[in-house]
């Protein structure tokens, strides 16, 4: 593993144990490394380009498991929709310090630095593959009829709004509560949720 990796991967750590908003230092990052600060600068011109790098190589991943899934809109609503909550299920707790960013109307969370950079512009890109899936989803239940929907956009919205806080929810809560919620279970209360919502 070469030395910049390296870096950048003590600083994923970092992350990965206090959060993507965690405050850093260049003098605990080396320690973290085991070499001097001057070091750091003969890989980095700057902090900022540390946490540039360091925060794409993490979204990198979620952004290429996204952009290559597609639902399969020729299973029935009911297993098309419970197939796609465990893939965003499994997707937010293999990549929880970045799923809030990769969900609908969450790419303004974005730390300010990222949100104008290519990789700001490709979570953006992402938040909207999901939106699209969500919708392609809602719209397969008013098809055969599960659910009835005045406004495909505007409920298109709400439908992926309900789904990604719910699963970011139950994400939290594996965690908070260091029990793990039986997923099959949820997804069904979910499924029941979301039927009588948009009856």
């Amino acid at each position: 593993m070469s030395r910049k990796v390296e870096i950048l991967d003590a600083l994923i750590e970092i992350f990965n144990t206090k959060g993507l908003d965690a405050n850093f230092s260049i003098s605990e990052l080396a320690r973290k490394v085991d070499i001097g600060k001057s070091t750091i600068y003969e890989y980095f011109d700057t902090k900022d380009e540390i946490l540039t790098q360091a925060m794409i190589r993490i979204f990198e991943r979620a952004i290429e498991s996204v952009s290559a899934h597609e639902p399969n809109l020729n299973l029935p609503f009911e297993q098309l929709l419970k197939e796609e909550l465990h893939y965003v299920f499994h997707l937010a707790t293999e990549s929880s310090n970045i799923f809030k960013y990769i969900m609908p109307m969450q790419s303004e969370a974005l730390p300010k630095h990222m949100k104008n950079s290519g990789i700001g512009r490709e979570l953006r890109k992402t938040a909207q593959k999901f939106e699209a899936m969500f919708t392609s989803v809602l719209t397969k239940g008013v098809e055969e009829q599960y659910l009835h929907v005045d406004d495909i956009a505007i409920q298109g919205t709400l439908f992926a709004a309900l789904i990604s806080g719910s699963i970011n929810r139950l994400s939290n809560a594996n965690v908070e509560q260091q029990e793990t919620v039986n997923l099959d279970q949820y997804i069904d209360a979910l499924y029941d949720t979301i039927l009588y919502i948009f009856k």
